[in-house]
């Protein structure tokens, strides 16, 4: 099961580093969370069986329930510190779940003095955050009392909504969620919206 093309990208790398290529995945099935990672699969010369029409775990879930049998060996690599659904609901099926932590993500701070002041000074119209990890970053490079200051005005986008449940425990009102939960989804929801907003 693959749940981000980083996911895919990570694996590809510690598979060819062994000098060995994409058959070692031809015999198992397959399973992507979106068009993106399934994409990258395809990059890879590897077809997902599985792919839900809606781009969260629970979607995912919904399709492998009746493809995972019990006893069934399932292999998770994905980024660290992650929910943990996908584990919980598949083992309470009666799969056997392998979690590996393919790669982790990091707060990028090194540019945090100059986002404060763009949004400070009223530069910023709006803020996209494509994942819960991404607002949490976001969120620790500022102080929970300056966030409301430095965010009047600006409209915060989420990618779907998991994210937009993070956001908002943060205290971070959503005005755009995508239909499909993809960047290009969402960028063409930003536009839509402030073309509304300007009509």
């Amino acid at each position: 099961m693959f749940t981000s093309v980083n996911g895919v990208a990570m694996v590809r790398r510690r598979v060819e580093a062994t000098g060995r290529g994409r058959t070692l995945l031809e015999r198992s099935r397959l399973a992507a969370i979106g068009p993106a990672t399934a994409g990258a699969l395809r990059d890879w010369g590897l077809t997902a069986e599985v792919v839900p029409g809606e781009y969260v775990a629970e979607a995912l879930l919904d399709h492998l329930r009746p493809v995972v049998a019990k006893g069934d060996r399932v292999l998770l690599p994905r980024a660290a510190e992650t929910r943990d659904v996908l584990v919980r609901e598949l083992t309470a099926h009666g799969a056997h779940v392998t979690e590996v932590a393919a790669y982790r993500t990091r707060a990028a701070t090194e540019h945090a003095a100059g986002l404060r002041e763009a949004l400070a000074e009223g530069r910023v119209d709006v803020v996209t955050f494509t994942s819960s990890s991404t607002v949490r970053s976001f969120c620790s490079l500022f102080g929970a009392a300056d966030l409301p200051r430095l965010l009047r005005g600006v409209t915060v986008a989420c990618i779907g909504p998991i994210t937009r449940a993070t956001a908002e425990a943060r205290g971070l009102a959503t005005q755009i969620v995508p239909e499909d939960y993809t960047i290009p989804a969402l960028a063409r929801a930003i536009v839509t919206h402030f073309e509304h907003a300007r009509s």
